[in-house]
This record gives structure tokens, C-alpha cells and sequence, in this order.
């Protein structure tokens, strides 16, 4: 196997270590947005904690695929899904599955993360609300106002 195959594979293994992390970062918004409807303060923080560990660990994965990008594209902003043109033959299969799959899921956790965020925006003000003091940082998603 040439040094560009190794890397790849080592790249396609990277992937699917980040499919596998935004999976559990879905499962974890999923069981947080149940706490919410449920008003169940502990699995609120354990899956607050649960997504801050998970959104680590996929800041480290995102810093070595970068790394593995560089190394072979000479370029490490280069995109995966440009590899096509930058690579010679054919991408192997479980490189391209790989990336499809991340990106497919990467769109379905971003759109957890929407809805989740909301659900803390609508709880935290009806919690401002029921001590009669509004959480500025919370009562509107762009922030509080400056005028």
C-alpha cells in the first residue's frame, strides 16, 4: 500500500470515528430534549456534561482529519468532498460511504442542535418568567439587545 492509501485509510477509519461521536451527539440531544419535556433537571445536566465531553472529543477528531487533509492534499482546508479532484484513480469505497454518511449526519445533528437550542430558549424564559426576572442571554438567540 502506497503512503497516500495508508493516510487515506487512516482518514476513512477518522470518519467513521466521527460518524460513530455525532451519533452519540444526536442520542444525547435526543435525551436531552426528553428531559426538557419531561422537567428532569438531572438528566439535563448529565447530558449537558454528555454533549460538552462529545463536542470535545469531535474538536480533536475534526483537528487530526485536518492533519490526515494536509498530509494528503497538501492543503489541510482542502474539502473531502473535492477529493475526487485532487486524488489520482478512483476513491475507494469506504472512503466515499464514509464521507456521505458523516455528512448525512452531520446535517441531522446540526438541526438536533437547532431544536434543542430552542427548547433551552422557550425553558429558560418561562423559568425567567416564573421568577419574574427575564434570562437576558437566553430570552433571544441573537442575544441580549445593546439599545
Amino acid at each position: 500500500m502506497t503512503r497516500e492509501g495508508h493516510q487515506l485509510g487512516e482518514l476513512t477509519r477518522g470518519l467513521r470515528g466521527e460518524l460513530r461521536l455525532v451519533g452519540e451527539l444526536r442520542d444525547a440531544l435526543a435525551r436531552q430534549r426528553a428531559g426538557f419535556e419531561n422537567d428532569d433537571a438531572l438528566v439535563l445536566v448529565a447530558t449537558a456534561c454528555e454533549v460538552e465531553d462529545i463536542a470535545q472529543a469531535l474538536e480533536d477528531a475534526r483537528r487530526r482529519r485536518v492533519h490526515l487533509v494536509g498530509a494528503i492534499t497538501g492543503d489541510e482546508r482542502f474539502p473531502l468532498g473535492q477529493f475526487e479532484e485532487r486524488m489520482d484513480g478512483t476513491l475507494p469505497e469506504e472512503f466515499v460511504r464514509a464521507r456521505a454518511a458523516l455528512r448525512e449526519a452531520g446535517l441531522g445533528a446540526a438541526a438536533d442542535v437547532k431544536v434543542s437550542r430552542a427548547m433551552l430558549g422557550r425553558a429558560l424564559g418561562a423559568a425567567g418568567r416564573r421568577h419574574g426576572r427575564p434570562l437576558p442571554a437566553f430570552s433571544d438567540p441573537a442575544g441580549p439587545s445593546t439599545s
